[in-house]
């Protein structure tokens, strides 16, 4: 969510400048959002109150996911492996890089990416099939209820967007107070930069589905439910709201990502299914992607 105080626009990126002069329509895009936020904001506490969610039930049912530590430990570990090698093998990739016509950040984004959200999925996906878990069992996600999770989704992250608009921008204003300059992610230049175009593809491809597919499996699926076990339901989404917007390295929108993660993780709760908080978190980015390459 490209939310930007106003900074010296000596400072600015090109992309940052470009997207200061589209203020006006982004603007509108966001406020006809925020006005369907309100909307379904106000519908869902009206129906909570007719009809309050069964809280008790839900986390019971959360709680007994048949995730374990062992688990975790397991993908932490193929992961920090994964991560050793793009360090131990850098100069390869960047050659790899360079034949293709990437930019150096653009290279690391897809090293990183494959590092991550690939490996990360193929070693989650070889834990179901050792285990004998289908997908409903692992994370409550059943095919023939996949458009109706999708359209919760849409109608959860459409109420929490005009918080997560708030909270956004009373940071940046207190970021600018402190004279931070506030700047769009890595991510976001690589896909409105990259000369390549298949490149810009699969950028826009990793932000809307690779990486919260496996995001959401990975801090959503495993790493709340674990930890809600151990240390309390509350304990468990605070924490992983706070990992999840700390990984991203991105000052700015540290509280956006917070709030989000909060907000997912209550779904995921709520509903029984990690089909919503995926939907949640890929809709987000789309906003951003569709809003960045949009800009001329």
């Amino acid at each position: 969510m490209p939310v930007l105080a106003q900074i010296d626009s000596a400072q600015m990126a090109a992309l940052e400048q470009d997207l200061i002069s589209s203020a006006g329509t982004i603007g509108a895009i966001y406020g006809v959002l925020v006005f369907g936020g309100l909307i379904a904001l106000v519908s869902l506490v009206r129906h909570w109150r007719r009809v309050p969610p069964p809280l008790h039930v839900a986390v019971s049912r959360f709680l007994d996911l048949p995730w374990r530590g062992g688990d975790l430990l397991w993908l932490f570990a193929v992961l920090t492996i994964s991560f050793a090698a793009t360090f131990f093998f850098r100069r390869a990739w960047m050659a790899w890089g360079e034949t293709l016509g990437l930019t150096e950040s653009s290279s690391a984004l897809l090293v990183q990416s494959i590092a991550f959200h690939v490996v990360g999925f193929l070693t989650v996906m070889a834990i179901l099939i050792k285990r004998r878990w289908t997908w409903q069992e692992a994370f409550g996600m059943k095919a023939i209820r996949l458009p109706a999770d999708f359209i919760r989704g849409a109608v959860a992250l459409l109420a929490v967007l005009p918080v997560l608009l708030v909270v956004t921008l009373l940071f940046h204003l207190l970021l600018q107070l402190l004279g931070v300059q506030v700047s769009l992610q890595d991510v976001a230049f690589a896909i409105a930069d990259e000369p390549q175009r298949w490149m810009r593809v699969y950028f826009a491809v990793l932000a809307i589905g690779i990486a919260p597919f496996f995001e959401e499996i990975f801090f959503r699926g495993l790493l709340l439910p674990i930890l809600a076990r151990r240390f309390g339901t509350w304990v468990a989404l605070l924490f992983t709201a706070l990992l999840f917007a700390s990984i991203h390295g991105h000052l700015p929108s540290f509280f956006t990502l917070f709030g989000l993660a909060l907000a997912m993780g209550g779904a995921y709760i709520l509903t029984g299914s990690l089909t919503v908080s995926i939907a949640m978190h890929g809709l987000f980015n789309a906003i951003t992607v569709a809003i960045l390459m949009s800009v001329p």
